[in-house]
Formats: structure tokens, sequence, C-alpha cells
């Protein structure tokens, strides 16, 4: 007889996890939103006692990262802790009691990850590595960009992309597809959201780069000015050795007749060898406000 904790991971995309949210401003108990840069957020996850047991010993972590389909536990960003105790089938919402300060290159992108931990679980390990978030029932993240480019302007963001394997070489597709927004985000998240389907942005991905060594400590966002998405493929191969990064790029045509409540989602999934699915991330494209 043992606890199994658990943290939902989103359906149908499992990197889309509603059981991790977050509430702007000073009080953790106010409405859904964005996080807002400079100023204090708080954190949630939902945590759910799936075992036969209970347990007064339960830890739920909290970081943020940055853009990648894949996450690595040395990559993320610490944000808090807090403790909580679960009797057999109970769920309970945990607040991180540590307030999340964005910084500005974070600003727009909510890739969250939250762990419940316990030695009364089952899995007593911590995560190391390369952390697959899939098959971890005490883990899961919310994996969300949103990009606001001026209308008639295209913008581009740089995702990073790994092979999790320690022995062996992996080819590797990125690809990129349009989705409703209704398959990014079920929780309501306020005025910041759109609500309507915008046809008519373009996309593609741009040539991206393997990486030498160290792991750039930005969001990489910002005009582009190289070939139209419309003329880029939505598909990249690319061949990475044990432990290798791929940095790839995702280029937007914002329409000149887009409205304000209007955008388009996006995500951006990286699939291995036999067609084995290893990550992704949402992308919501909004018109800038004027």
């Amino acid at each position: 007889m043992s606890a199994r904790l658990e943290i939902a991971d989103g359906s149908p995309t499992w990197y889309l996890s509603d059981s991790i949210w977050v509430v702007p401003g000073a009080d953790p108990n106010g409405p859904l939103g964005l996080p807002v840069v400079g100023e204090k957020n708080y954190l949630w996850a939902k945590v759910t006692n799936t075992g036969d047991s209970g347990t007064d010993d339960v830890v739920v972590y909290f970081w943020w990262a940055v853009p990648a389909t894949v996450m690595r536990y040395g990559n993320l960003k610490p944000v808090g802790m807090s403790k909580v105790a679960l009797e057999p089938g109970e769920s309970r919402e945990v607040l991180c009691v540590s307030p999340w300060r964005p910084e500005y290159l974070n600003s727009g992108h909510l890739c969250l990850l939250a762990l419940a931990y316990s030695p009364s679980d089952d899995d007593t390990w911590f995560p190391e590595g390369h952390l697959h978030v899939r098959y971890d029932h005490r883990l899961a993240q919310r994996n969300i960009q949103l990009l606001k480019p001026k209308r008639g302007h295209m913008v581009y963001i740089r995702i990073l992309v790994s092979n999790p394997h320690d022995d062996r070489d992996i080819v590797t597709a990125v690809r990129l597809r349009r989705i409703a927004l209704e398959d990014v985000f079920t929780q309501q998240l306020g005025k910041a959201w759109p609500s309507h389907d915008l046809d008519g942005v373009a996309a593609g991905l741009a040539t991206g780069e393997v990486l030498a060594d160290d792991l750039p400590d930005v969001v990489c966002t910002g005009e582009w000015d190289g070939i139209p998405p419309g003329d880029l493929p939505e598909v990249r191969r690319v061949t990475l050795a044990p432990g290798q990064r791929y940095m790839a790029v995702a280029v937007f045509a914002m329409p000149e007749y887009a409205r304000p409540g209007q955008g388009a989602g996006f995500l951006i999934e990286q699939w291995g060898d036999e067609q084995e699915e290893m990550g992704g991330c949402a992308i919501v494209v909004v018109p800038e406000s004027e």
C-alpha cells in the first residue's frame, strides 16, 4: 500500500497541462492570466493522490524554462516549492508560496513545470538529465509561447530541440502545424488571449543551427526580415548526436486585416525515430495592440 502522486498531463496535447496555471498580481487567489514581467505572479498546480494510502510529506516543485521541445533538468529555472498532505483519492490545488517575478527575456512565454515528490510515492527518485514528462505521472508541463507581431509584419521565435538519448544518434523531424485555439488552451486566461481563430497567418520553419556547447540563456524572438514564411517548409529534419541540441527557427507573418480578439494557434513538434513523439511547444500569434 502506498501513495501515488499525479499532476495530470494535457489532453489531447500532453505538454499543455491545465493542471498548472498562473495568477498575476499580488493576490494569489485572483483570476488566472498571463504573467506580468517584473511583478509578482503566483503559480498553482493541481495534485492528486491516486494511491491507496495517504501521505503527509508531499513536496511540489515549480520551475520555468526557455522554449524547448524536450526539457532537461539542468536548464530549469526554479521558482519555489510547497508542502501538502493528501489522503487516498484526494486532489488539492497547491500554491507555490514563493512569488514568481518573470524577467523580460521570458515575457510571453509560459513554459512551466511542476513535480509532486514524496518518499511515500511508488517512484522515489528525483528526475535528472532529460525529463520524460509524458511518462512521469508526478510531472507535468504547460508549454505555450505568445507572439504579438504588428499587422503586416513578420516575427520569429527560436525553439530548442534536443536528442535526449545518451547512447545513439537520432534523425529528428521538427514539424510546424496549425491547430485550433481551443486545442491550445481550455483555461480562461483573460483578455490577453484571443477568442476567434484568424485565417491568413503564414508560418514556416527557417534554417536552424546545431549548437556547439552552451545553451543560450535567452528567449530569442524579434522582427524577421528574411525569407517570407509562406515560402519556407513546415518540416525540417536534422541528425543529432547524443545530448546534442538544435535551435529551430519558426517564422510567422501577421496579415494587415487582423483585428483584436483574433489569433492563430500552432504547434512546433519534435518527432524521433520510428514516429516517436518527443515533445513540443504551442505558439499563439495575436496582433500587437495599438
